[in-house]
């Protein structure tokens, strides 16, 4: 059981890390336009804040396959918000976002590190913490999906990131039931579901964006 932990475990830390190049798709769009336009930096500032937290739960645990994949999340998040504080012209509002998340993984890693008496007790504040985190990042898409029903129309949803994001999700969720560790399963469980519905929409709502997709494009985009 535990060798299989390990393959499902390396193939989630693979695919996680080839779905953190969505943002450097991102980047790419703000050094084309010279600008950061409509690109807000919420999903790189939530990715630091997620990455961080689950980097610090991989080292109490200690689980070196989820120390790992964070690291590699937390160095491209931070990469990419500083693409995003380069271009962007709004840097004084990105000063006192950035000001407030640095003070919470302040707190965060102090509390754990200094007035948490046991290792257990700071494993299980950072996996509450973790998994509420990721579950505030994976509802996000929740807007997304009263649209898409409300117009019936599937155009606005990047169908090859949502197929991407099921992969990761059920490998996490799958290493997590075979780890026995429900910080990890509940959450991507629930991301799981979450994209299972946005999926579900394409065949609902069909479109030949979709259609060309599926019969020409690549499972995944790095």
């Amino acid at each position: 059981m535990l060798s299989l932990a390990i393959i499902v475990g390396n193939l989630a830390l693979i695919f996680t890390i080839i779905n953190f190049g969505s943002g450097v798709q991102i980047c790419r769009k703000i050094y084309l336009q010279g600008t950061t336009s409509d690109v807000s930096p919420l999903p790189f500032l939530t990715g630091i804040l997620c990455t961080f937290i689950w980097l610090e739960y991989g080292i109490w645990k200690p689980d070196n396959i989820v120390a790992f994949v964070n690291v590699v999340g937390l160095l491209l998040q931070v990469s990419f918000l500083v693409c995003f504080y380069k271009y962007t012209k709004n840097k004084q509002s990105l000063h006192l976002k950035t000001a407030i998340l640095l003070a919470v993984l302040m707190l965060v890693h102090c509390n754990v590190t200094y007035f948490v008496e046991s290792n257990d007790a700071a494993v299980r504040i950072l996996g509450f913490i973790g998994a509420g985190a990721s579950l505030t990042f994976f509802a996000s898409p929740l807007a997304s999906l009263a649209h898409v029903v409300k117009t019936k129309s599937v155009e606005s949803l990047p169908f090859p990131l949502i197929l991407s994001s099921f992969i990761v999700s059920t490998l996490w969720s799958l290493y997590g039931i075979l780890c026995d560790d429900p910080f990890i399963y509940s959450p991507n469980t629930v991301a799981s579901i979450i994209t299972v519905c946005q999926l579900g929409l394409f065949l609902i709502y069909p479109s030949k964006a979709v259609r060309s997709c599926l019969a020409e494009e690549p499972l995944l985009h790095a």
